[in-house]
């Protein structure tokens, strides 16, 4: 079983480069998931709105390295282990009430490792002491019951996780910022980020006629619509 995750994981690593990684992680941080959802939202998935970000200040951007575990944190274990620089741990607790599965240890172990952030569909703890770590950290909720259990090791690392119209996938990449979360299936993320970047592009030129004094109204052609001479131009 081992030897065949591990060859998983080369095959992964080798599609990510940390380089490559982090130029998406830059295009990312000048939009956002609102422009990459409106460019593609055929090729998106919305993530829970439960998963908040627990470090307002900070995005997260990179591929999913998924993990399931019930309060135990041995899977954690072995999957920060494995996972590749930039990558970002993506756990989801199916447990019925979570403990917290990770805090400022985890995420300064996260931190040496240079992952790229830390999802956890349950809880994490320590609020206080996370922003200084400078690692983007989103999660269901916070709770300061920390998981003690290091029992059942994960069967397979890293998972999919099937979130019943979606599954997360290693290598699925994965954005969030402070309006939420969404997955970009990895055989679509060239055209979704080129999708975006083009958004971005008639969004600034929209906002600069703003600037020069046009009326969002004069500029949609809310006129000619209400006289029923027209269509609502939403694509300026």
């Amino acid at each position: 079983m081992l030897d065949l995750v591990h060859e998983d994981l080369t095959q992964l690593a080798s599609r990510y480069r940390p380089e490559y990684i982090e130029r998406i992680a830059q295009e990312f941080s000048k939009f956002g998931c609102a422009q990459i959802y409106d460019a593609a939202p055929e090729y998106c998935h919305v993530l829970p709105d439960y998963l908040l970000p627990r470090v307002s200040h900070l995005s997260i951007a990179g591929p999913a390295f998924p993990v399931a575990t019930q309060n135990d944190m041995l899977p954690l274990l072995q999957a920060l282990d494995l996972a590749p620089p930039g990558w970002v741990l993506f756990v989801r607790n199916d447990a019925q009430e979570s403990e917290a599965l990770a805090g400022d240890i985890f995420v300064t172990a996260m931190r040496s490792q240079k992952l790229g952030g830390l999802v956890v569909d349950g809880a994490v703890r320590d609020m206080g002491t996370l922003p200084a770590l400078q690692i983007p950290v989103f999660s269901r909720q916070v709770r300061f019951v920390s998981a003690k259990t290091a029992r059942i090791p994960a069967a397979v690392v890293p998972a999919s996780l099937d979130y019943g119209h979606y599954t997360v996938e290693p290598g699925d990449f994965v954005f969030g910022d402070s309006d939420g979360m969404l997955l970009v299936k990895k055989k679509y993320l060239t055209a979704v980020i080129h999708g975006a970047r083009y958004l971005l592009q008639r969004e600034s030129a929209l906002k600069a006629r703003l600037d020069e004094g046009f009326r969002l109204a004069e500029l949609v052609g809310l006129t000619t619509f209400l006289a029923g001479e027209g269509k609502l131009k939403f694509d300026v």
